[in-house]
């Protein structure tokens, strides 16, 4: 099953590096997860999620980071992670 987790908090403060674990470097701080999107089985072939953006001028510069996961029985992977922020110039 693949998911992607949205947090607040990104690497380390003091490194643009993530965490080493067993399944891949983590980049995303679960310590800001504000959610967990299910992208559906993984087959092989990639998959796509929608996240609706509310039109608010109060997520203006809001930074947000996004990594991805493939959960089977016995195996975690994780992807690289993603930092955006809404409404950057």
């Amino acid at each position: 099953l693949a998911r992607v987790h949205l947090s607040t908090l990104g690497p380390r403060a003091f490194s643009d590096c993530g965490v080493a674990t067993p399944f891949g470097e983590r980049l995303v701080d679960p310590a800001g997860r504000f959610g967990v999107l299910l992208a559906g089985a993984y087959s092989g072939a990639p998959l796509a999620s929608t996240v609706p953006i509310p039109a608010s001028s109060a997520l203006v510069d809001l930074e947000l980071f996004a990594q991805g996961s493939f959960v089977a029985p016995g195996s975690v992977q994780l992807t690289n992670g993603l930092r955006f922020e809404i409404g950057a110039p």
